[in-house]
């Protein structure tokens, strides 16, 4: 009985992970503890999908900015099996809070995933 319930448990966890949304990771190499408008800088997004079959193309991610804004972005490239990189070069436009921001979201018929950076500016509502 001992042996049914453990793998029953494992078999319930290996199809649990398998549900698991896209892992999205935002970054800056160089990230600075505060921007000024104007500053131009890459943020990195790492994608890893967790489906095996997902049917949600990489260019259907979509990104939010407040504060940035997106100059180019290089086309996704896959860096391993599931494991996507796009790097964007944005330029700090600054906004209300002083905390510009980049979301990066996937939709999935599974569950929807999102990724997202914050920085720190002393600029306010710069166009």
């Amino acid at each position: 009985m001992k042996h049914f319930i453990i793998l029953l448990t494992s078999l319930c966890f290996l199809n649990f992970s398998q549900l698991l949304a896209c892992d999205i990771e935002v970054s800056t190499p160089a990230k600075k503890a505060v921007y000024q408008a104007g500053e131009e800088l890459v943020i990195v997004v790492h994608v890893t999908k967790s489906h095996r079959n997902c049917r949600v193309d990489i260019n259907e991610t979509t990104y939010e900015t407040d504060g940035l804004k997106i100059l180019s972005a290089t086309d996704w490239k896959e860096l391993s099996a599931g494991v996507w990189e796009r790097k964007m070069k944005v330029k700090v436009t600054g906004n209300m809070k002083g905390k510009p921001s980049l979301y990066v979201r996937r939709k999935c018929s599974k569950e929807n995933s999102e990724g997202f950076i914050v920085l720190n500016s002393t600029s306010q509502n710069v166009s």
